[in-house]
């Protein structure tokens, strides 16, 4: 494989770029760590006039000597120019040039993806330099003296990856697993998967030879953590089971690749699908064989799929060992599952079904959910209220009968929950069908609104792939994200909600209004939803609560409450999360009393919900 990165580098573009555009000034859109190695690779030879960037805080400053300023001062420029794009926003930037009157590939360029492969290692590589001085700075008894206080045997699992700082992260579990008191190994997965297609062959040797520099500190500080590599476990073979599992996770998984903009999974290639599920029996053959062989009573992991994390989610089940995992809904947040991918919200069901709250500390939360709920639907997108929502609350509108709170086709929660339906466009094709056939209902769609602020990433436009909604247009109305409109004001005057596994479902039960679900979205199983068994019962249930508005009998709504509340402390924000290095310039002490790490230990290490553990803290405060 090739690991010498620096050849991945399309120079022959870039000079063409400047040739093409030679006497031209130059400026460089964006000026963080690609503009700095781009200045260090380029030296004299790229004459740069100006840096541009969208974050006001860095106008002023310079790099390299060349000052950093508003991109609008192009609106201003007279002189012939060229712009070269040095962010990964490649995308918004583009559409803002755009917006400016310039021209893609004549006024301005992308060099950022051409970079791209290089750009990434060399943050990557300084982020490992940057943990492993945060190692080195354990004291030599720090852990070795402490005693190990837990006898189950956790494994934290480092799946070869360059997404912000997830390589230190992980690794910092390990660590503080260990401080903590936690019977803890490091499972290392370095074998050559999808990054290799989404970057350049080789990337994961690169990644590994660092790491392999790293591994004898960690060692040398506790000589009680255990490395495995899993690449030198051998394969065993795959099962009925294990192929039927891989056929249903190679859609997925593609799907999640696909909404990448920067790079993909073999974009276009009509042999993709076959590729992916060739990484897919070659890594379970590894990851089976591994964990056949060595007695962990729990492994965690990031995301718990995408890519082939979801084999280690998939055979952890099958064998009956507790997995449990951690996404990043967003920068400087976390969320974490005792037992589950984390996006599929399972915890909640968890503390609902069990005796985690007595009945006075749940009228409390209760009450603390309908103050939060009423402030969330009258709050507006730049609220603290995480509501997406662009307009304000009040605003005359035209109701509809049902409305269909929409999913972001690619986001975890909307994975892997398929229950009655073949995937999420099959559901929404035979349900407008049959809504528009044996009803004289109308239908609201509502894509979710969080999709105007995270224009990085590809979505599904209904309007090519549903032609019922052309078909039926008087009444089927399909309302973009971006559409100057608050859904909860359209629930408030419908009969019915439909969801796929959208939290808008959830808080529709909050509203008064009966939900269908037919997925196995956790809202299903805890008595706040008429839960379908199969189409059958799917679409009767429809035309039964078109009739039928008021909220059902069974629905147990406090439980919508409970439920409701617990997913809005899934979410935290901590200081130690992956998109923050702060926290490697601390001891390891000091992280270990960073608000949020003890929850996320305990969840780790003894199946505690973080839910449980940041409420009874919050609640802790409360009384005081």
């Amino acid at each position: 494989m090739n690991t010498d990165y620096i050849n991945n580098i399309d120079f022959k573009y870039i000079k063409n770029i400047l040739d093409i555009n030679y006497g031209k000034k130059v400026f460089c859109f964006g000026a963080g760590t690609a503009a700095e190695i781009l200045m260090d690779l380029f030296g004299e030879n790229l004459k740069v006039n100006k840096f541009l960037d969208n974050n006001a805080s860095l106008w002023g400053d310079s790099i390299k000597g060349v000052e950093i300023d508003n991109p609008e001062k192009l609106l201003e420029e007279k002189d012939k120019f060229v712009v070269l794009i040095l962010s990964r926003h490649v995308y918004e930037i583009s559409l803002q040039l755009n917006n400016y009157g310039l021209k893609k590939e004549q006024d301005y360029y992308d060099i950022y993806t051409s970079f791209l492969p290089y750009f990434m290692v060399k943050k990557h590589m300084a982020l490992i330099d940057e943990f492993q001085k945060f190692i080195e700075r354990i004291s030599d008894g720090e852990l070795k003296n402490r005693p190990i206080l837990y006898d189950e045997r956790i494994g934290i699992v480092y799946i070869c990856n360059m997404y912000a700082n997830y390589t230190s992260y992980c690794m910092a579990q390990v660590l503080l697993l260990r401080y903590y008191g936690y019977r803890v190994s490091l499972i290392i997965d370095t074998m050559p998967a999808f990054e290799s297609y989404c970057l350049f062959e080789g990337v994961e040797d690169i990644i590994r030879k660092k790491i392999d520099t790293i591994i004898p500190i960690i060692k040398n500080k506790s000589n009680d953590i255990e490395i495995f590599y899993i690449e030198q476990e051998g394969k065993t073979a795959l099962d009925a089971d294990d192929l039927k599992a891989i056929d249903l996770d190679k859609k997925a998984v593609l799907q999640q690749y696909d909404k990448l903009r920067e790079y993909g999974f073999l974009d276009g290639d009509k042999n993709r699908e076959k590729i992916a599920e060739d990484i897919l029996k070659n890594t379970l053959m590894y990851i089976k064989s591994f964990i056949d062989k060595h007695e962990f009573d729990a492994i965690h992991l990031a995301g718990g799929k995408g890519g082939h994390r979801g084999n280690y989610t998939y055979y952890a089940k099958k064998i009956g060992m507790r997995v449990s995992t951690h996404d990043v809904p967003g920068p400087g947040k976390m969320m974490y599952s005792t037992d589950g991918i984390a996006g599929h919200q399972e915890d909640v069901v968890k503390i609902i079904n069990g005796e985690y709250f007595n009945i006075h500390e749940k009228k409390k939360l209760i009450s603390l959910a309908k103050d939060n709920f009423e402030k969330k639907r009258n709050s507006t997108i730049d609220s603290k209220e995480c509501n997406y929502q662009i307009t304000g609350y009040k605003k005359m509108i035209t109701p509809y009968d049902i409305v269909i709170p929409l999913n972001i086709f690619w986001d975890a929660a909307a994975l892997y929950r398929d229950r009655i339906f073949d995937d999420y466009l099959d559901w929404l094709k035979q349900t407008l069908e049959f809504i528009m056939n044996k009803t004289t209902a109308t239908v609201l769609l509502r894509e979710h609104p969080v999709q105007t602020l995270l224009q990085q990433y590809k979505y599904i436009d209904l309007n090519t792939d549903l032609p019922e909604i052309s078909k039926y247009k008087d009444r089927i109305f399909y309302a973009k994200a971006s559409e100057k409109m608050n859904t909860y004001q359209y629930i408030e005057q419908c009969k019915l909600v439909l969801p796929y596994t959208s939290t808008v479902g959830l808080e529709a039960v909050l509203i008064g209004k009966n939900i269908i679900t037919h997925t196995d979205v956790y809202y299903s199983d805890i008595d706040i939803a008429i839960n379908a068994k199969n189409k059958t019962d799917y679409f009767n249930n429809i035309l039964y609560y078109l009739e039928h508005t008021k909220l059902s009998t069974n629905i147990n709504k406090d439980n919508a409450y409970l439920a409701y509340f617990y997913i809005i402390n899934n979410v935290f924000e901590c200081e130690y999360c992956i998109h923050n290095t702060s926290w490697m310039k601390i001891s390891l002490k000091e992280l270990s009393e960073v608000k949020g790490v003890s929850w996320t230990v305990k969840c780790v290490g003894e199946g505690i919900p973080v839910i449980y553990s940041a409420i009874k803290d919050k609640m802790a405060v409360i009384d005081k």
